[in-house]
C-alpha cells in the first residue's frame, strides 16, 4: 500500500473576507480569492518559512542538545564535588579522631614517663642491693676459707692424738706382756697396763668421731662454698643484667620523651589540617550549591528549549502536512508508506503461521551474555532479522541523506538494525556504542518518544551521539507499525541535510 501524496498547494488561494492577512485591494478579487501571481508569492513566502523553520528547528536542537549534554557533565561536577565534601568530612573526622588519640597518647606517655622514673629509681635500689649482696657473699667466701683452714688444723691436731693413742696402746701391750712374766710381782704393773691400754682405745675411739665429725663438716663447708661460689656467680650476672635493664629503662624514657616532642607536633599539624579542612570545607560547599544551582538552571533552559524545539517539530512538520512542499515531505512519505509496508508484512506471516502474536510481541528480553552495551534478545528477534533488512537497507540505499532506518518496539526495543551498525561486539565499548546498535533497547528520551508515540507521525530533531564525544544534529520521523489493530511498535527513519 502506498502513501497518498500530500495535498498541493492550489495557484490560488482563497481568503476569507474578514481578518484577512492579505490587504492588497488592488491583489484581491471580488469573490475573495488572490490571483495567481499572489498566490506564487504566498506560496514562495510559505516555503521560505519552512525553510527558515527548518533551520531554526535544527539549531534550536543542537543548542538544547548541548545545554543537555553541558547539564549533564555539571551534575556530574556536582555530584564529584559532593563526594570530595563528604570525603573531607571524613578527613576533618580522622583529624578529630586523631586528635583524640593523640590526646590520650600523650597521657599514655606522661604516665610511663613518671613510671618510668621510679622504676629506674627502684631499679637502682636494687642494683646497689645486689651490689651489697656480692660483697656479702663474696666476704663469707673468705670466711668460709678461713674456718676450713681451721678445721684443716683441728683435723692434723687429731691426728696427732690418734698417733699418741696408738702409742700409748702399743706401750700398754708391751706392759701387760712384762708383767705376766713378772708374776705376782708385775699383777700391779698389769692393771696399770690394763687402764692404759683402755684409756689409748678410748682416745683412739674419741679420735675417730672428731674426725668423723671434722669430715661432715668439712663436706658441709664444701656444699656451702660452692653455694657461694654460685652465688656469687649469679649475683654477679644479675648486677650485669640489672645494670643493661637500667639502660634499657634509659633508652625507653628518651624514646618517650622524643614520642612526646613528636606527639606534641603532630597534634599541632593536625590542628592546622582540621582548620584546613575546615575552610575546604566551606569552599566546597559553596561551590556546591552554586553547582547545584547552576545544573539545576541548565536544566531547566534545556528542558525549555526542548519543548521548543519540539514545538518547532510539530510547525515543521505541520507545512508538509499541510500539502506544502518542502525538503521534508519525501521522507515523511517514505516513512508512512514503509511503515504501512512493514505492518503489511507482519499480518501476512501471522497468517502463514511463521510466527505467532505471543511471539510476535514478546517483551521478555534475554541478555546476550559478555556484552557492552548489553544487548538482548526477544522471541521475535531471530525472525525480524529474517524480514526486515531488505525493507530497511532499501531506504538506507535510496538516499544519501538517509542515516539509518529500523523498526522498534513499543519498549524502545531494536532488534534488527542497518547493516552497519550490526558489526560483532569488541572489547572497546566506545565503539560498540556506535557500531553495535542492534539488538538493544534505548531508553533515552528520542528513542522512548519514538517507541511510545500514538500519533499518525512524529518528528524529532535532535543531536546523536555517536560515541567517543562525537554528535551529529539530524531530523528523525517516527511512523506507528499496525499489526491486526494492535501498535506493535514504530519505524525510525533518520536523516540529515
Amino acid at each position: 500500500m502506498k502513501a497518498s501524496s500530500p495535498r498541493p498547494v492550489s495557484d490560488e488561494i482563497e481568503v476569507p473576507s474578514e481578518g484577512a492577512d492579505v490587504q492588497d485591494k488592488d491583489t484581491t478579487r471580488q469573490d475573495g480569492t488572490v490571483s495567481g501571481s499572489d498566490a506564487a508569492k504566498l506560496r514562495a513566502m510559505l516555503d521560505r518559512i519552512a525553510g527558515e523553520l527548518g533551520t531554526f528547528g535544527l539549531g534550536m536542537a543542537d543548542i538544547a542538545g548541548a545545554i543537555e549534554v553541558t547539564a549533564q557533565t555539571s551534575a556530574q561536577d556536582l555530584e564529584t564535588f559532593e563526594d570530595l565534601a563528604e570525603r573531607l568530612q571524613q578527613v576533618k573526622d580522622c583529624s578529630d579522631t586523631i586528635n583524640g588519640r593523640i590526646g590520650n597518647a600523650r597521657s599514655v606517655s606522661q604516665k610511663m614517663s613518671d613510671e618510668l622514673t621510679g622504676s629506674r629509681s627502684e631499679a637502682d635500689t636494687a642494683i646497689n642491693s645486689i651490689a651489697s649482696l656480692i660483697d656479702d657473699v663474696k666476704s663469707f667466701e673468705s670466711q668460709m676459707t678461713d674456718v676450713r683452714g681451721a678445721v684443716e688444723s683441728v683435723s692434723e691436731v687429731t691426728g696427732m692424738i690418734d698417733q699418741i693413742a696408738r702409742q700409748t696402746n702399743l706401750l700398754a701391750l708391751n706392759a701387760t706382756i712384762e708383767a705376766a712374766r713378772a708374776g705376782e710381782a708385775g699383777k700391779g704393773f698389769a692393771i696399770v697396763a690394763s687402764e692404759v691400754k683402755q684409756l689409748a682405745q678410748h682416745t683412739s675411739d674419741a679420735t675417730e668421731q672428731i674426725n668423723a665429725t671434722l669430715a661432715r663438716i668439712e663436706a658441709g663447708f664444701q656444699v656451702l662454698s660452692d653455694n657461694s661460689n654460685r652465688a656469687v656467680s649469679t649475683a654477679e650476672m644479675v648486677g650485669e643484667r640489672a645494670g643493661s635493664f637500667t639502660s634499657i629503662l634509659n633508652t625507653v624514657g628518651s624514646a618517650i620523651s622524643e614520642i612526646e616532642s613528636s606527639t606534641s607536633e603532630i597534634e599541632t599539624a593536625s590542628g592546622e589540617v582540621d582548620s584546613t579542612c575546615g575552610h575546604f570545607s566551606e569552599a566546597f560547599n559553596a561551590v556546591s550549591d552554586s553547582m547545584s544551582g547552576a545544573a539545576k538552571s541548565l536544566c531547566d533552559a534545556s528542558n525549555e528549549l526542548r519543548t521548543i524545539a519540539d514545538t518547532t517539530d510539530e510547525l515543521v512538520l505541520g507545512v508538509p502536512m499541510s500539502g506544502l512542499h518542502t525538503p521534508d515531505s519525501g521522507y515523511i512519505e517514505m516513512v508512512l508508506e514503509r511503515s504501512r509496508e512493514i505492518g503489511e508484512l507482519f499480518e501476512a506471516e501471522l497468517a502463514a503461521g511463521k510466527i505467532t502474536v505471543e511471539d510476535l510481541f514478546d517483551s521478555d528480553y534475554q541478555p546476550i551474555p559478555d556484552t557492552n552495551p548489553e544487548q538482548v534478545m526477544a522471541r521475535f528477534t531471530e525472525f525480524t532479522d529474517r524480514v526486515l533488512p531488505p525493507i530497511q537497507e532499501a531506504i538506507v540505499e535510496s538516499d544519501k541523506h538517509i542515516v539509518y532506518c529500523a523498526a522498534v518496539d513499543t519498549n524502545g526495543y531494536l532488534p534488527t538494525h542497518n547493516t552497519k551498525f550490526s558489526q560483532p561486539q569488541g572489547d572497546d565499548p566506545v565503539w560498540n556504542m556506535a557500531h553495535c546498535r542492534n539488538r538493544r533497547i534505548f531508553d533515552d528520551r528520542t528513542g522512548q518518544r519514538a517507541a511510545r508515540n500514538e500519533k499518525p507521525i512524529l518528528l524529532q530533531t535532535y543531536r546523536r551521539d555517536m560515541g567517543g564525544g562525537k554528535f551529529v544534529v539530524m531530523k528523525e520521523l517516527n511512523a506507528p507499525i499496525m499489526v491486526q489493530g494492535r501498535r506493535w511498535g514504530t519505524l525510525r527513519l533518520a536523516y540529515k541535510h
